[in-house]
C-alpha cells in the first residue's frame, strides 16, 4: 500500500494596527488599536510614545498594555490626556509605536500612529496710542 504525506501551508496573516489621532490640548488623545484577523489564542501587545516635537510634560509617557482576547479582530481605543499648559506654542506630534508582549509571534505589530496635540493658546497684543491714555486691545492671531 502506498501512503502519502501533505503538507498544509499555513498562509493567514495577521497586524495590528493603531491609527493616527489629533486633540486640541487638554482633550482625550484617542488612538485605535485593531487586530486584522482572528489568531489562536490571545495577542497583548504595548503601546509606547516617544516625543516628536512633543516632550516630558506634554502628555502621560507611561507605556500602555492592551489584550486581544481569544484572539479575536477588534478595536481598543487607546486615550492619554494632555494637559492644558498655557503656552503659546505650535501643534506638537509625537509617534506611539506597539510591541508584541505575549501571543502568536506570527502576528505583525510594525504599524506606528502619529499624534498631534494641537495648541489652543492665544497671544494678544496691547498697543498704547500717544495721543490718548486709552489702550485699544485686540486678538492678533500668531502664524
Amino acid at each position: 500500500m502506498d501512503t502519502g504525506e501533505g503538507t498544509i501551508i499555513d498562509n493567514d496573516a495577521a497586524q495590528v494596527t493603531i491609527s493616527d489621532a489629533s486633540i486640541t490640548e487638554g482633550g482625550n488623545l484617542s488612538f485605535t488599536l485593531e487586530l486584522s484577523n482572528d489568531v489562536q489564542g490571545d495577542v497583548t501587545v504595548q503601546v509606547g510614545f516617544a516625543d516628536q516635537s512633543t516632550s516630558s510634560s506634554d502628555f502621560d509617557h507611561t507605556a500602555q498594555q492592551y489584550t486581544f482576547s481569544g484572539g479575536t479582530p477588534e478595536r481598543i481605543p487607546l486615550r492619554s490626556r494632555p494637559p492644558r499648559d498655557g503656552v503659546l506654542e505650535t501643534d506638537e506630534t509625537l509617534t506611539a509605536s506597539l510591541s508584541l508582549v505575549s501571543g502568536n509571534s506570527e502576528v505583525s505589530v510594525t504599524d506606528t500612529g502619529e499624534g498631534t496635540i494641537i495648541d489652543n493658546d492665544a497671544a494678544q497684543v496691547t498697543i498704547r496710542m500717544q495721543a490718548s491714555p486709552r489702550a485699544a486691545t485686540f486678538p492678533l492671531p500668531l502664524n
